[in-house]
């Protein structure tokens, strides 16, 4: 979240958690979970907020529906984040990561990479890194698009 340290020393703390509570509120229970249009399939495997951070993961990317659920999801959650004065910035790779419910533990080496470039970005918005740029075009695209050179300028 943009600006979330500079809210966290400006802002009275309980006025702070009454907008942070509601944004948190409404992007979990508009984004996270499946509709009856979504057969209630979650839109994400995991999803974690500490703070200003969130980690998303995505269902199995084999499958077009998840993707496609994945990206319209994090789409929504910005324009949510935009509606309650949090603006984000993120980054999506692709990758292999470890959850461990029971001791809430996430890791995967996909991390610094995202990190790296969610900070360079100066404006709010989502990154696509080079890794998943391909899943995410031929979900969206379908296989043509790829073979015509689809590509995702920013």
């Amino acid at each position: 979240m943009l600006g979330f340290s500079h809210q966290l020393s400006t802002v009275p703390i309980k006025e702070l958690y009454k907008t942070y509570s509601d944004f948190i509120d409404e992007a979990r229970n508009r984004t996270f979970y499946g509709t009856e249009s979504t057969d209630g399939r979650t839109n994400f495997a995991s999803a974690q907020i500490f703070s200003d951070s969130i980690i998303l993961v995505s269902n199995k990317v084999d499958d077009v529906f998840n993707v496609n659920n994945f990206i319209g999801a994090i789409h929504f959650i910005l324009e949510i984040g935009f509606k309650k004065n949090f603006p984000l910035r993120g980054a999506i790779s692709i990758g292999n990561f470890i959850l461990d419910k029971e001791r809430d533990i996430f890791l995967s080496k996909c991390f610094p990479k995202i990190v790296k470039y969610e900070s360079k970005q100066e404006w709010t918005g989502c990154v696509i890194l080079e890794d998943a740029k391909d899943l995410i075009i031929e979900s969206i695209f379908g296989k043509v698009a790829l073979k015509e050179g689809v590509q995702i300028q920013g």
